[in-house]
C-alpha cells in the first residue's frame, strides 16, 4: 500500500497483547519519563522527520508511550527502508541492562 507521498508504507498489523506489551516495556524505560528523555530517544532512532512531527513529546510516560507505539506502527516504513517500531526498539537496548536483553 502506497501512503500520500507516494512510498511504499508496509505497516504492520501487531497482535493488541503483542503493542501492549511494548506499551508496557516503554512505560518503564527511565529516558520516557520526561519531553527531553523523550525526544533524545527518538532522536537517536533517525526517524523520518514527518514522523517526528506527528508526536507529541511531553505527555505523561504511559499516555506518551500508548501514543508512540499507535504512530509508530501506522507510519510502518521509514524513508531509509527500517520499520519505524523496530528503529525506536533498536535504540531502547541502550538504555537497558545487558541482563535484561
Amino acid at each position: 500500500m502506497q501512503n500520500i507521498h507516494g512510498r511504499w508504507k508496509n505497516s504492520v498489523r501487531l497482535p493488541i497483547q503483542l503493542q501492549n506489551e511494548i506499551i508496557e516495556y516503554f512505560e518503564c524505560l527511565p529516558i520516557m519519563r520526561d519531553s527531553d528523555g523523550q525526544q533524545a530517544l527518538i532522536y537517536q532512532a533517525g526517524l523520518d522527520l514527518r514522523l517526528q512531527t506527528q508526536i507529541p513529546f511531553g505527555k505523561p510516560q504511559a499516555e506518551f508511550a500508548a501514543i508512540l507505539v499507535s504512530k509508530l506502527i501506522s507510519y510502518g516504513n521509514l524513508e531509509d527502508g527500517r520499520n519505524a517500531l523496530v528503529a525506536v526498539l533498536e535504540v531502547t537496548k541502550n538504555y537497558i541492562g545487558s541482563d535484561s536483553v
